[in-house]
């Protein structure tokens, strides 16, 4: 069986830290694009559909494979520029892709990609390639994936908590022990498994980065890009939650122990959320909502903090631990 296995000493591990990252998200959208249904984006991909016939997006796609290397021209999300920019804002890439030459994508072609599709023409046959891989990820960054940034953040930053948290009480070693099914942390190696080809490394010294997604369900993916940086992609608890028009009740024991409406109210609050934020997603009355929320948290499975004028929802560890048990499938 193929495996990423990347060995990181446990300093590296200490210093791990989280990011998100426009880019990532941006790449990892044209990939589900790509791949086959049923998944939790149909929804998703059905309404971006009548966009992706566009001449540059087509271009991304077959610059993109559903697996393994993008090109090194899309620089590490996390890292920090001279100036505090992240390299992982979609702005700060696009004006670093105008640097990129013809020399630079012939030579990348010929090592990775020597018989490229019809739809990459225009990126082989121009002058200034660097500015038309710059309106390609503008314009994919815009269709794909920032009408629902906001959303998709709120469910990002509830996830970098969950595992901040899980870190603090059991530890780096068990939070990336829990943190994804194909990961495992041996106390020297870092290994994804199954992958389609076999990597090793030695990054001693480079730390690590996670940067959790919400269009990389269900896989996760490893990378050493340069002796300074490691970083580690893995779907977000709450992967396709972001798109979901509804819960398939189906064989749901979460329902069945809490009701399927009160089972609805936790899953929304999976990311932060308003009593008047959860009426609407879910289409219920805020008295309902509100009625349920009482109630979990009597049962100690949510808990509620203010924030300016706001009061927001979030599962307690009880609660996770019910949701992990009982995954909801989706519509």
């Amino acid at each position: 069986m193929a495996e990423h296995r990347i060995t990181l000493s446990g300093e590296d591990i200490l210093a791990t830290r989280f990011a998100t990252s426009q880019v990532t998200e941006t790449v990892h959208a044209l990939r589900t694009f790509q791949r086959a249904s049923p998944s939790p984006y149909d929804d998703w991909a059905r309404g971006v559909a009548p966009r992706m016939s566009d001449p540059l997006l087509r271009m991304l796609v077959g610059l993109i494979p559903l697996d393994g290397f993008v090109p090194p021209w899309f620089p590490l999300p996390g890292v920090e520029r001279p100036d505090g920019t992240s390299f992982g804002e979609v702005a700060v890439i696009v004006e670093h892709l105008r640097g990129i030459g013809t020399d630079d994508v012939e030579q990348w072609m010929a090592q990775r990609l020597p018989h490229p599709p019809e739809a990459m023409r225009p990126l082989l046959e121009s002058s200034r390639p660097g500015e038309l891989l710059g309106e390609a990820l503008q314009l994919a960054w815009d269709v794909l994936v920032a009408p629902w940034w906001p959303t998709m953040l709120r469910f990002l930053e509830a996830d970098i908590a969950w595992w901040t948290t899980v870190a603090g009480e059991a530890g780096m070693g068990a939070m990336l022990a829990r943190l994804h099914s194909r990961v495992t942390w041996d106390g020297a190696d870092l290994v994804v498994s199954p992958t389609r080809t076999p990597q090793r490394y030695d990054r001693t010294g480079s730390g690590l980065l996670l940067v959790p997604t919400v269009f990389n369900a269900p896989y996760a993916g490893l990378a050493a890009y340069d002796p300074h940086h490691t970083w580690l992609v893995f779907s977000t608890r709450s992967a396709g939650l972001v798109f979901d028009q509804g819960l398939d009740p189906g064989d749901d024991g979460l329902a069945a122990l809490l009701g399927r409406t009160r089972a609805a109210v936790l899953r929304w609050t999976t990311s932060p959320r308003t009593t008047s934020e959860i009426s609407r997603a879910a289409s219920m009355s805020m008295g309902t909502v509100s009625e349920h929320l009482g109630v979990l948290r009597q049962a100690g499975l949510v808990s509620s903090e203010r924030h300016g004028r706001e009061v927001l929802y979030r599962p307690t560890r009880l609660g996770w631990q019910l949701l992990e048990a009982n995954p909801a499938r989706l519509g």
